[in-house]
């Protein structure tokens, strides 16, 4: 079936996606994933949590479950909870990169405990070096640090590895509209 144009499209997608989901089961988790994206999109923040949640109840283990309710609970503010969720991940899982990047990215997102944030980028840095979305964290980190050298090299790199993402080259933008921002104040002041 195809979205109508002008229809609530995010509405829509909700329910073809439940429909999905009852056709096929909870088992499919890129069905509940993206009915969970849809029901946030929409506005419908505690429903895209609970999809999760409840397939968490059958599998409350299962790793890319708790990543995607820990990404869902940052979409929606809550960033403790979402480190919580991740942290659940480490505790099974000590060496999963995605997870100490999350961790590290979101508390430098926030401008909480720099430190920690450092700590934990590096550590996935370590365990998938090379990998432009977690050398993108580094970058953000030291821009965050205004270390303004370091964020343009790492994230010029991070931009290297990962050309489409539109995150990393935003970063980047923002180190470089600093520098020059900066720059020509160094100028104005010198006049």
């Amino acid at each position: 079936k195809q979205l109508r144009p002008g229809a609530d499209d995010h509405a829509e997608a909700s329910l073809l996606l439940r429909q999905a989901v009852t056709r096929h089961g909870s088992e499919d988790l890129g069905l509940l994933s993206q009915l969970s994206g849809s029901l946030h999109a929409e506005g419908k923040l505690e429903a895209s949590l609970q999809i999760l949640r409840d397939a968490l109840l059958a599998r409350p283990e299962h790793r890319e479950l708790l990543f995607a309710l820990g990404s869902a609970l940052e979409r929606a503010g809550r960033w403790q909870e979402a480190i919580a969720t991740m942290q659940q991940i480490l505790k099974r899982r000590p060496k999963d990169a995605p997870a100490h990047n999350f961790i590290g990215y979101t508390q430098v997102d926030r401008g909480q405990d720099l430190k920690t944030a450092e700590r934990s980028i590096r550590r996935a840095l370590y365990l998938q070096p090379g990998e432009g979305y977690i050398i993108d964290s580094l970058g953000w980190l030291c821009f965050k640090q205004n270390r303004l050298a370091d964020a343009r090299r790492l994230l010029e790199m991070a931009v290297r590895l990962s050309p489409r993402e539109p995150e990393v080259l935003g970063h980047l933008a923002d180190v470089l509209a600093t520098r020059v921002r900066r720059r020509c104040c160094h100028r104005s002041a010198r006049h």
